[in-house]
């Protein structure tokens, strides 16, 4: 099963590269090292239910997650909401210059769902906290921007509730923990958005 999995996706891989041809986004896809599409990589596809096989690289710094963990204090909703599967036609490949980003291998129709985006869902003011000491340790201030990494994998998610409390807002922080989603939001020009579905 991984050597047709791996074979399909460099084939998907392949026709990206020619549908950017002279974009920077070709020239990184056809530097990506065969080796990438590994048992690593295929085994994190599988957890989170993608099609094609993630590039090791992509996989590494992210623990896959089917569902969302809640953190500080946050409680998860008690009524189970039926969110699709990551849509079968969703690539992860080489986004220069953020990384990794998500990539319809077909033409998608307007308004479907694509997946639901996972990792901590961790109070929006804590959260920020977090990443303003980041900034102030990485870069001795706390500018808005630029952006560091770690906010690249974030989505605002809406008001949630916690400990008996009404929390004002809460983030998705798929960083460390997320799953194919996450790379969704690595494009300067997006041609889909997060919908609050809880």
């Amino acid at each position: 099963r991984m050597d047709a999995a791996v074979l399909e996706t460099q084939e998907a891989l392949e026709e990206l590269r020619r549908r950017w041809e002279a974009q920077p986004l070709a020239e990184a896809i056809a530097g990506l090292d065969s080796n990438e599409l590994s048992a690593e990589g295929y085994r994190w596809s599988q957890s989170v239910s993608l099609h094609y096989v993630t590039p090791s690289k992509a996989a590494q710094s992210c623990k896959a997650l089917s569902q969302n963990e809640m953190r500080d204090g946050l409680k998860a909703p008690s009524a189970s909401l039926s969110m699709p599967a990551t849509h079968e036609a969703l690539c992860i490949a080489p986004a220069p210059p953020c990384g990794y980003g998500l990539f319809a291998m077909r033409p998608l129709k307007q308004g479907l769902r694509l997946g639901e985006y996972t990792g901590e869902a961790r109070r929006y003011d804590l959260w920020c906290e977090e990443i303003k000491a980041r900034k102030v340790a990485l870069r001795g201030k706390d500018d808005a921007s630029p952006f560091i990494v770690e906010e690249l994998y974030a989505a605002w998610a809406g008001v949630g509730s916690g400990e008996g409390v009404v929390i004002d807002a809460f983030v998705i922080d798929a960083f460390a923990k997320g799953n194919a989603m996450r790379f969704i939001n690595c494009s300067c020009h997006p041609n889909c958005s997060f919908k609050n579905v809880g």
